[in-house]
């Protein structure tokens, strides 16, 4: 995807959660389908919710799942715990 002219990474976030659930919404249809064959449960309205770097830190530590230094990135599984 290209996307021009964008000054603040909040726009960019902003029209890719557009663009999510505008593909997702498209799926409502078939959630039944998906469910049967699947065998999982198609979420079609996601609820998107955005941290800031400390504050996904401060989740990972809260739940004893690691605890990063202020430098420190969060690797993989960090990021996977999040989820």
């Amino acid at each position: 995807m290209e996307y021009s002219w964008v000054f603040e990474v909040q726009e960019l976030m902003k029209f890719e959660e557009e663009l999510i659930c505008y593909a997702l919404a498209k799926l409502e249809p078939f959630k039944e389908q998906v469910k049967e064959i699947y065998g999982v449960e198609l979420t079609t309205k996601p609820k998107i919710k955005y941290l800031t770097l400390d504050e996904a830190k401060a989740i990972l530590k809260e739940h004893k799942i690691m605890n990063l230094s202020k430098e420190q990135d969060i690797p993989d599984l960090g990021e996977k715990m999040l989820f």
